[in-house]
């Protein structure tokens, strides 16, 4: 547990910000990608160890893909210039409040 930590109330939390909800999307993601191989081996259209490994890397891309946004991200909207910092901040809120604008930006 070096990379949490227990806040007040006894919960464990991760260290590190979360940045636009970039890990719970990429975990729902890995679970849906896992779950469609399963569903395919199950169905006879695959062998599982091939579908697990195929599985595992389309889920290392995907996550060292979020990785790559959330860093950049964080950068922006972390950055010393109060300018830049406040178009980014701006930016994300209205990804927060117009789905379609969040969907171009943040689809796959």
């Amino acid at each position: 547990m070096a990379d949490h930590k227990r806040d007040r109330a006894g919960r464990c939390r991760p260290l590190h910000a979360p940045v636009g909800g970039l890990g719970g999307n990429a975990a729902l993601y890995d679970a849906n990608a896992l779950r469609r191989a399963l569903i395919a081996v199950g169905r006879g259209e695959y062998d599982l160890l091939p579908a697990i490994a195929e599985y595992e890397r389309a889920m290392l891309k995907n996550g060292f893909a979020a990785v790559r946004a959330a860093t950049m991200y964080l950068r922006l909207a972390t950055l010393p210039s109060r300018a830049v910092r406040t178009i980014a901040r701006t930016f994300f809120r209205l990804c927060g409040v117009l789905p379609p604008l969040r969907r171009a930006i943040f689809s796959d």
